[in-house]
């Protein structure tokens, strides 16, 4: 059977993994107090906080990060659902707030087409506390401008493989990824909070609940 669907798309942080790398580095350093602060302050525009938090990591070592992200677990049952990615012929991207050399580490692992994340600006390996933000042009999604804005990657994918939103799975957790999952063909809500299952056509806590969806034995109703 012949899969609807052209390209899978995930957000990384609790999605692919089952955590957040953010959290694990600053756990593993000792800056997790200062960093919910940052992440828990209420801003302008959601933004600022992947500005903010690019600050803490002034003069730390891009090496060590992406030392203790290699340690971190991808979600169970990720090997299933990619293999019948694979079956299926599909694209694949990972679409993240995080970093630029973290993004390419995991996209090279897992064997993914596309990766599209922010960028840490280095001296040497070593971070200066400055972010490019992917997100240049600003562009909002129902007002707010995130620091990547995964939709407008979603569309942007869809015009550049000549497809449409509709034979695309977009998989995520956080608000952040509603922009994505709510014009996907199958936007799926993975251990999401209420927000985010009310603009996705699928919730689930198992991966392998996607799979069906992929090989054309379920459809969306």
């Amino acid at each position: 059977m012949t899969s609807p669907f052209r390209l899978i798309i995930f957000d990384m942080d609790g999605t692919l993994l089952q955590t957040h790398f953010i959290h694990a580095y600053a756990d593993h350093c000792g800056f997790r107090s200062p960093l919910d602060h940052v992440m828990n302050n209420p801003r302008n525009e959601p933004y600022e906080t992947s500005v903010a938090v690019a600050k803490l990591l002034k003069n730390r070592d891009s090496k060590e990060m992406l030392r203790i992200f290699t340690t971190l677990p991808t979600q169970p049952h990720l090997p299933q659902l990619l293999d019948a990615v694979q079956t299926a012929n599909l694209t694949t991207a990972i679409v993240s707030a995080s970093y630029h050399f973290i993004i390419n580490n995991l996209k090279t692992r897992l064997g993914f087409d596309y990766g599209f994340s922010n960028t840490l600006i280095l001296d040497n390996d070593i971070a200066t506390g400055d972010i490019h933000i992917n997100n240049q042009a600003k562009i909002p999604y129902k007002g707010q401008v995130y620091s990547i804005n995964k939709g407008a990657i979603l569309s942007r994918l869809c015009t550049d493989l000549g497809i449409s939103p509709e034979q695309v799975i977009a998989i995520g957790d956080g608000p952040i990824d509603k922009s994505m999952i709510e014009i996907a063909g199958l936007g799926v809500a993975f251990n999401a909070k209420p927000e985010v299952q009310n603009v996705a056509a699928l919730s689930t806590s198992d991966l392998r609940d996607i799979i069906p969806y992929i090989t054309g034995e379920k459809r969306i109703s």
